[in-house]
């Protein structure tokens, strides 16, 4: 289960384009934004970066379009 912290990261992370703005952006250091995606990757058994860009590819940016709504209506909740 994705916790909304991940989701966040998650969400970040394709916006931002990268890793280490996700990292500033949600407060964080950068390992800890690696760690996110790479425990969701596993979970998932799919990969959401591309190479060693470390850019989401175009799936990553379908699913950045449908988390969006979820993680803001998470953060009003509570």
């Amino acid at each position: 289960m994705l916790n909304i912290r991940t989701l966040q990261i998650l969400v970040e992370v394709a916006r931002q384009g990268g890793f280490s703005r996700a990292a500033q952006t949600v407060h964080a250091v950068q390992p800890t934004v690696s760690k996110a995606v790479q425990a969701v990757e596993d979970r998932l058994g799919v990969r959401l970066r591309a190479g060693q860009q470390r850019r989401p590819p175009d799936c990553g940016g379908r699913n950045r379009l449908q988390a969006r709504p979820q993680y803001s209506s998470g953060i009003r909740g509570s």
